[in-house]
């Protein structure tokens, strides 16, 4: 697969908001933090202070406690100790904080283990720290050469830094996620409900993109995400579809008050993504009489199961003019666009969708209402949004839910 920048940096936030939701977490459990401060200090100075700091973790005087930096990295990349240590400079250099923490998705060479495990075993000695980090860089002149030039204050910073190897999937950090904060609303008596449960994560998720894109947001008090973590059903099934619900996109069905367990199990299996990393569209048909409840209960699945994906679409194919209006809309929330674009040619506009979700970095989901009207339409979709094979569902396609995961070259 070629390199693409856009995929790598959208993974690349996608990754790290979820850890600043990890971290949020647990900081309510315990109770030191009083404020996340996403994407850093709002106050700095410089370019490289500001590039410095993905998220940091106040008291309620201001102090940061922890200033940490996220890397994420495709499966399999390895990061090397020279890298590391460029990092922990950088962050060191940029704010005054009680810890530093490098977090990486990336594989550690040995290099990179010996660095973790000095800055571990040394903590707070700055001598010992500086002399087996010299003998750590003695074959990389330009790594150590960087390190010798910091003054004393940044070698106290740098020996009150870690390094964290994250080696989790993406699913695996969602599901954990998701299980965190079912620990979390079970503390307060809430749980997560099967009807509404799945869209906790997401729109979590959805509030530290839009805090991030706004420094007069971006210090997000511990209690007020607290608070966001309890948020009750009706208020979320409220906010799905909605632009700044950023995680569902289109007008889903009413999600029902009866959640059949059973069925919505069912989907789940069939949409599962089994061994990571495994290729193909996965696609799971729901079918039956008119009114039986088909749609509500791919709405079921989605409240249900939303955690686990990056973007869930739902499309209308009752005719072929309403499933061209929804796929410009899909395509209006992939590439950006404030409006749907005007459509001349809906083969160009299925085309483009198509390969918008070629590019998409994580895992989606894509629920079609009636798609018995148009079955050669869906499938269409399903067999090229990724090169590769799908689980072909028939013509007999009534209501069908859409699953998909990619993995870029690197996050």
């Amino acid at each position: 697969m070629a390199f693409d920048g856009g995929r790598v940096a959208a993974r690349g936030f996608q990754y790290q908001y979820l850890r600043t939701v990890e971290a949020l977490l647990a900081s309510v459990r315990t109770g030191r933090a009083a404020v996340c401060r996403i994407e850093g200090p709002g106050d700095t100075v410089s370019l490289q202070q500001a590039d410095s700091v993905d998220f940091d973790l106040t008291d309620a005087d201001g102090r940061s406690l922890m200033a940490v930096q996220v890397k994420s990295a495709g499966a399999g990349r390895t990061v090397r100790a020279r890298e590391a240590v460029a990092v922990l400079v950088h962050l060191v250099t940029g704010i005054d904080a009680e810890r530093y923490q490098l977090i990486t998705s990336a594989v550690p060479d040995e290099g990179c283990l010996r660095l973790a495990e000095l800055l571990r075993r040394n903590r707070g000695d700055v001598l010992r720290i500086k002399a087996e980090l010299k003998d750590l860089l003695v074959k990389a002149p330009a790594a150590w050469g960087i390190c010798q030039a910091l003054p004393e204050e940044h070698w106290e910073r740098l020996a009150r830094a870690a390094v964290e190897f994250d080696g989790r999937s993406d699913g695996q950090l969602r599901a954990g996620l998701n299980d965190a904060l079912r620990a979390e609303r079970g503390r307060a008596g809430q749980g997560l409900s099967r009807r509404a449960g799945g869209l906790v994560l997401g729109h979590l998720v959805a509030e530290v993109m839009r805090r991030a894109a706004d420094p007069g947001l971006a210090n997000w008090d511990v209690r007020d995400f607290h608070r966001s973590v309890l948020v009750g059903d009706e208020e979320l099934i409220a906010a799905v579809g909605r632009q700044e619900f950023g995680i569902v996109y289109g007008q889903l069905p009413p999600i029902p008050e009866v959640v059949r367990a059973d069925l919505v199990d069912g989907i789940a299996e069939v949409l599962s993504p089994g061994e990571e990393g495994a290729e193909g569209v996965r696609t799971c048909a729901v079918t039956g009489l008119s009114g039986l409840g088909k749609s509500s209960l791919a709405a079921a699945h989605i409240a249900d199961q939303a955690f686990r994906y990056d973007a869930v679409f739902w499309v209308d194919a009752e005719s072929e003019e309403a499933l061209v209006a929804s796929f410009a809309r899909v395509l209006a929330h992939l590439t950006g666009s404030e409006e749907p674009a005007e459509v001349r040619d809906p083969r160009l506009v299925r085309e483009r969708v198509h390969a918008a979700l070629q590019s998409l970095p994580g895992r989606w989901l894509m629920g079609v209402r009636r798609c018995e009207r148009a079955p050669g339409q869906c499938l269409d979709t399903a067999s090229r949004a990724r090169p590769g094979h799908c689980h072909d569902a028939g013509r007999a396609l009534a209501r069908c839910a859409r699953a998909h995961r990619s993995e870029p070259d690197e996050r």
